[in-house]
């Protein structure tokens, strides 16, 4: 999602304010991934399989056949978490939300500088993920209630209808695949619905008990969502309201909130060509990339190499930081540019920089139109004039 944010910055190089304590970005090491959380997911994978299993091999005319129940378990795991995460999709669809992503295992559908692309992944740290765009922060709270709540409230229904199908069955259907299918399905539609209530990390359950206990959370989960949706509208960052910026800033809690509210600030600040704030938000940031998604520290990672590169020139570090980047693939070809010039320019190497400028500026008029096309296009028009500018001031003082 943080792609679509990120625009050219022009530094401040007369910039007199002291610079912040910065000891993770001037090392070049990201923090050491925290596994524990991805252990406990086994082990509740683990206890979901077997119950699934002893469900199944006690209905209908299955029998003991692994390979047939190893078939059904998955076929089921992934439409149990499907319609999971349609559930979200609808819901959100009904109180005025804009589709924005859903993954399936692997499978991630999202739309991407105004395309919809399909991404086979192996990163994501849940097996079903929808995500939304919120336009309008009235009533938010009640229309995020009920996006939450939908999904688990999905499995339940369907769940439920699985069971009536199973006790009504015609005779016929005893003696068929269908019971047994119908019993796993239903055994595993109320696990998703029970497992995802459960409030643990960012589970639907940890949402809603958000919403409903945590004034201050909920605040600063409204405000990041309102802070993108005004790039959407083609507003530009360093003009995003101060006061949602405030909001989603306003808690220091170690969550996965406060690294999102962190990159949104820093994309602000950048954009206000404010380093010392820029730096501040990078280096907490970083302080939370502890997360075990490869591709959300991956573009961290990318984040300090760029801002090294563009606003220390500082080539050495930067590319330090790129060295960290485990899955480059991942990554859009427009990041890619971005980073390519951020680093020539710290070599001083303009040629080959606005090289890169003009790549980005035909990769963008390539781009659907879209209220975010003409932000990104004259963002970039202005990058360009000052590596221009930087280029001509090296000339000079050479001569």
């Amino acid at each position: 999602m943080w792609e679509s944010l990120l625009l050219p910055c022009m530094p401040m190089h007369d910039l007199q304010e002291a610079a912040p304590a910065t000891p993770i970005l001037d090392s070049g090491v990201l923090p050491p991934v925290r596994r524990g959380k991805r252990a406990v997911g086994v082990v509740i994978g683990a206890c979901i399989g077997i119950v699934f299993a002893v469900v199944i091999n006690n209905v209908g005319s299955l029998g003991p056949q692994p390979g047939l129940a190893l078939l059904f378990y998955f076929t089921i795991l992934g439409l149990v978490v499907t319609i999971h995460e349609l559930g979200h999709l609808a819901a959100g669809w009904i109180v005025g939300f804009h589709f924005s992503l859903i993954s399936i295992g692997p499978f991630t559908l999202k739309i991407q500088y105004g395309r919809l692309n399909v991404q086979l992944r192996r990163d994501l740290g849940a097996i079903g993920y929808a995500g939304m765009h919120i336009e309008t922060v009235k009533k938010a709270r009640r229309s995020l209630l009920t996006f939450v709540a939908a999904g688990p409230g999905a499995n339940l229904l369907s769940g439920a209808l699985a069971v009536l199908f199973a006790y009504f069955a015609a005779p016929t259907s005893r003696d068929s695949w269908l019971l047994p299918f119908a019993a796993g399905f239903s055994a595993l539609s109320f696990i998703m619905a029970v497992l995802s209530l459960i409030p643990y990390d960012r589970s639907d359950g940890a949402r809603l008990w958000m919403l409903l206990n945590s004034r201050e959370g909920t605040r600063r989960w409204i405000a990041s969502c309102a802070l993108g949706s005004q790039q959407r509208k083609g507003i530009r960052p360093k003009n995003w309201k101060r006061s949602w910026m405030k909001a989603a800033c306003s808690i220091r809690d170690g969550r996965l909130d406060e690294l999102n509210s962190n990159l949104l600030a820093y994309v602000a600040a950048s954009d206000r060509k404010d380093a010392v704030a820029a730096a501040a938000y990078l280096e907490r940031s970083l302080d939370l990339a502890h997360y075990p998604h490869p591709a959300q520290r991956d573009f961290i990672a990318r984040e300090a190499s760029y801002f090294c590169a563009w606003f220390r020139d500082d080539s050495p570090l930067a590319e330090r930081w790129l060295s960290q980047i485990r899955r480059p693939k991942l990554t859009t070809q427009l990041l890619h540019v971005r980073t390519g010039i951020a680093l020539d320019c710290a070599r001083h190497n303009f040629d080959s920089a606005l090289a890169g400028c003009k790549k980005g500026a035909e990769f963008i008029g390539r781009l659907p139109d879209s209220k975010m096309k003409p932000l990104l296009q004259d963002s970039w028009q202005e990058w360009t004039e000052e590596i221009q500018q930087r280029q001509n001031q090296m000339v000079t003082t050479q001569v």
